[in-house]
C-alpha cells in the first residue's frame, strides 16, 4: 500500500488530516504491521504537524504550496534522512493532489567534484538539499577542493553570515531573504514618539551595528534596495519616505506577498486592528530558544506612535504596536547577490 495516506483521505476526507491521532490509528489498522516504514513515516508526520499543514495548504495556489512544501521539507531534513523527509512530504501531498516534490538523485560515483547532501555523521544537510549546482560554474581552488555556485530555491533555508535564511524570492541573479529566526528583540524606535521607518531606531541599528557585523566579504554581496513604504492600509497612517536600505523589515505589503495573500489586507473584516487566515501557522517565527514570539514589520500601525506586526500565533497585526515596546521580534530581510 504506497499511500495509505491518500486511501484514508478518500474515505474520511480532508478534515482527518486535524485528527492526527485519529489518522495514525486508521493508518496502523489497515497496514496491519505489513508496512512498518510507512507507520513510521505517518507517526513523525504526526510529531511533526505535517497533516495539519498540508490541511491549511488546500486553498493556496501551485506555487504558495511548492513554497510552504519547501519549508517543511528542511524542517524534516534537520532531524530525518533525505529518503524519510521526501517520502513523508510527498506522501501527503499526493493524497491531496499537489505536484510532488522532485527528490535530487544519488550521485552515479564517488567523484568529489559532486556536492554532497550527506555530512560525515550521515544526516542530511538542509542547507544543501534543496539547492542545484550550476556546473558550468565549478572552477579548480589551490588545493585540489571545488568552488561550485548555488542558486537557492524559494522555500529552501541558506545559511549565509552566521543566520539562516529563508529564501522568499530568487531572481536575476539575487536572492530576497528572510532570517529564520527572531535574531534579538528591539523596539521599533527607542523614544514613544511619531516616527516612519525612515527615522526609526530600529532602521538605524540594522544599517549600521546589525550591517557591520557581518564580514566585509559578506557585506559586499548585500544589495542597495529601494523601499516602498506604503501609508497602513486600513487606518491610512503616514509610511514615511521611500528608503534605500541594505537590511530592512518587510512591511505588510510584502508579508502577504511572500507568506499567501488571502485577501484580508485589502479587503478588512469588519470591526477588527488585525487578522488570522490560512496563512497564519506559516507566519509563526521563533526565538533562538524556541518560543514563538511576534515581530516587527516595517508599515506604520494605526497611529503615529505604532508600528504594525505579526503576532506569536502568526496573525497580521495591522494596527500594531507601541513604537517603543522592547519586546519586539526582528526578523531582517535582504537581497543577496549570489
Amino acid at each position: 500500500m504506497n499511500n495509505v495516506i491518500k486511501t484514508i483521505v478518500s474515505k474520511y476526507g480532508e478534515g482527518i488530516f486535524l485528527e492526527s491521532s485519529r489518522l495514525h490509528s486508521i493508518a496502523a489498522d489497515l497496514l496491519q504491521n505489513k508496512h512498518p516504514e510507512i507507520l513510521r513515516c505517518i507517526g513523525l508526520a504526526r510529531f511533526y504537524k505535517i497533516p495539519d499543514e498540508f490541511y491549511l495548504l488546500k486553498s493556496s495556489d501551485d506555487h504558495q504550496r511548492k513554497t510552504r512544501m519547501n519549508i517543511l521539507l528542511h524542517q524534516l531534513l534537520e532531524h530525518q534522512n533525505e529518503k524519510t523527509s521526501y517520502q513523508i512530504i510527498n506522501m501527503f501531498a499526493e493524497s491531496l493532489g499537489f505536484n510532488l516534490l522532485d527528490q535530487p538523485k544519488p550521485s552515479a560515483n564517488n567523484d568529489p567534484t559532486v556536492s554532497s547532501n550527506s555530512s560525515s555523521t550521515g544526516k542530511t544537510n538542509p542547507v544543501n538539499a534543496n539547492i542545484t549546482p550550476n556546473k558550468t560554474s565549478v572552477q579548480s581552488a589551490p588545493t585540489n577542493s571545488v568552488v561550485v555556485t548555488v542558486t537557492p530555491k524559494v522555500g529552501s533555508i541558506m545559511k549565509f553570515g552566521g543566520y539562516d535564511w529563508r529564501v522568499l524570492e530568487v531572481k536575476s541573479g539575487k536572492a530576497l531573504l528572510l532570517s529564520d529566526k527572531i535574531i534579538e528583540n528591539r523596539a521599533y524606535h527607542n523614544t514613544l514618539t511619531a516616527i516612519t521607518w525612515s527615522e526609526c531606531d530600529l532602521r538605524k541599528y540594522l544599517k549600521g551595528e546589525f550591517f557591520n557585523s557581518f564580514s566585509q566579504a559578506d557585506r559586499n554581496r548585500i544589495l542597495e534596495t529601494t523601499l516602498k513604504n506604503k501609508d497602513n492600509q486600513w487606518y491610512g497612517t503616514n509610511g514615511g519616505n521611500a528608503t534605500t536600505d541594505k537590511v530592512f523589515l518587510l512591511s505588510l505589503e510584502e508579508l502577504v506577498q511572500y507568506f499567501g495573500d488571502s485577501g484580508k489586507l485589502k479587503n478588512r473584516p469588519k470591526d477588527v486592528w488585525w487578522f488570522s487566515d490560512q496563512y497564519s501557522q506559516s507566519r509563526i517565527a521563533y526565538t533562538k530558544g524556541g518560543t514563538a514570539s511576534w515581530w516587527w514589520l516595517r508599515s506604520p500601525g494605526d497611529n503615529a506612535l505604532s508600528a504594525a506586526g505579526v503576532r506569536s500565533a502568526g496573525d497580521v497585526d495591522v494596527g500594531g504596536g507601541r513604537v517603543s515596546n522592547n519586546n519586539g521580534g526582528v526578523r531582517p530581510a535582504l537581497w543577496l547577490n549570489l
